[in-house]
């Protein structure tokens, strides 16, 4: 199923012109009206001088990675690694009704995220809430790309784990022949999980930089509301639902990761049962890392790192609230 709607996800990424194989007018077009639009709704932000100099840096900084990840995945994308991933069967309806369905979910999200919020700041303006659900909106279609694929490679060490599960209902002949060939997937996966860093580990420290960030100034904004009292139910709807929807799609993604690790253990412990007829050392040596463009490791303590991170943030940024 993950290779189907990878290949819807393609094609609706394509049209923005920021995945593989994109079209070179369509990711011109797109970076070129962001970065105006990011410069016109630069020029008037007058809500700014309320913030200390530490929030107005989170904000800053947020605005920087959001417009630097398009950036990134439209000038350094990869088409030949999506080629292994490709498939022969067309999309049924079923796979259309997910996207769908995922793609109606999120603009749900946002678009009560945008009532909201134009009810607390008539004309935020609406240029910049604009550049805003553009740069969220194409984080999230990534993210799913990038989830879909994970998915993928998850099933293909499950394959291997239940190749393994059935070593004794096989001949010795075919017991050789079933070693050389999970050796040989375990090579192959480990080579595509480091395409996969080389690839996407840039976009996955960029999203999961945003997303933290994202969170931080969101909270502040919750503890130190900065506007009248009568807009603080607009503004916690606002709150709420954009920072629960960032923030858990980025814990998906971890946790993805962390799943696929998960199975590539159970292929691991499989294989300890045969020790005396297998090369553990094959499997220990290709086990899959995932990395966030070389900085870190990606693992569900990644989650806990993020929350410790948002802690600190908000920590620094009430101690400025305070004594502003």
């Amino acid at each position: 199923m993950s290779s189907q709607l990878l290949k819807l996800t393609h094609d609706a990424l394509k049209i923005l012109g920021i995945g593989p194989k994109s079209n070179k007018i369509y990711s011109f077009l797109l970076l070129t009206t962001l970065t105006l639009l990011v410069i016109l709704s630069s020029i008037d932000r007058p809500y700014l001088k309320s913030y200390t100099y530490i929030k107005l840096v989170v904000s800053v900084l947020m605005d920087f990675i959001a417009y630097f990840f398009n950036f990134w995945t439209i000038l350094f994308s990869r088409s030949d690694f999506f080629q292994q991933f490709e498939c022969d069967n067309e999309p049924k309806l079923r796979h259309y009704l997910i996207f769908i369905f995922v793609n109606v979910f999120f603009w749900v999200i946002i678009l009560m995220s945008n009532y909201a919020f134009t009810r607390i700041i008539l004309l935020k303006s609406v240029l910049e809430i604009v550049i805003i659900d553009i740069e969220i909106y194409s984080q999230f279609l990534y993210g799913f790309m990038i989830y879909l694929i994970l998915d993928t490679i998850k099933s293909k060490y499950r394959q291997m784990h239940r190749l393994l599960a059935n070593y004794k209902v096989i001949t010795s002949d075919e017991f050789f022949y079933l070693v050389s060939k999970i050796e040989s997937l375990a090579c192959e996966l480990k080579n595509t999980v480091d395409d996969f860093n080389d690839i996407f580990g840039i976009s996955f420290l960029l999203i999961i930089s945003y997303s933290t960030l994202h969170f931080v100034n969101y909270i502040d904004d919750l503890f130190f509301f900065r506007f009248e009292k009568s807009k603080f139910e607009p503004f916690l709807i606002s709150n709420i639902s954009l920072v629960s929807l960032i923030f858990l799609f980025n814990c998906t993604l971890i946790i993805m990761c962390d799943c696929v690790r998960s199975e590539a253990s159970k292929v691991v412990k499989n294989a300890q049962k045969l020790r005396h007829k297998f090369d553990l050392k094959t499997l220990v040596l290709n086990f899959p890392k995932f990395t966030a463009g070389g900085f870190f490791h990606v693992k569900k303590s990644t989650i806990f790192s993020i929350l410790n991170t948002v802690s600190t943030l908000l920590i620094v940024m009430v101690q400025f609230d305070k004594e502003r």
